[in-house]
């Protein structure tokens, strides 16, 4: 048996998240397991941040799939253009 790992609760959320759009059948959000360029994009863009914040050592007293959904929230809040990066990195 192997522990969760930040990638594993990505993964389930991101396919929670297609799941979702495809009930609602929403076709200009984005999606992240198609086999596209753009949902590659969000999908890395995800991953990237949840690496980064694992290199600060207080990271570790929050639960790995609150970090994940809350990454997952600021890039798709920055793709609807509810945040820009800089307001990313510098308030949340």
């Amino acid at each position: 048996m192997t522990p969760p790992t930040p990638f594993m609760w990505a993964s389930w959320y991101m396919n929670q998240w297609d799941l979702f759009i495809d009930q609602q059948e929403i076709s200009f959000w984005p999606k992240f397991k198609l086999p596209t360029e753009d949902s590659y994009q969000i999908f890395w863009e995800v991953m990237q941040i949840i690496d980064a914040c694992y290199l600060d050592i207080e990271t570790y007293q929050y639960k790995q799939r609150a970090i994940v959904a809350g990454v997952m929230f600021l890039v798709l809040g920055k793709h609807f253009s509810e945040f820009t990066f800089g307001e990313i990195s510098e308030k949340f």
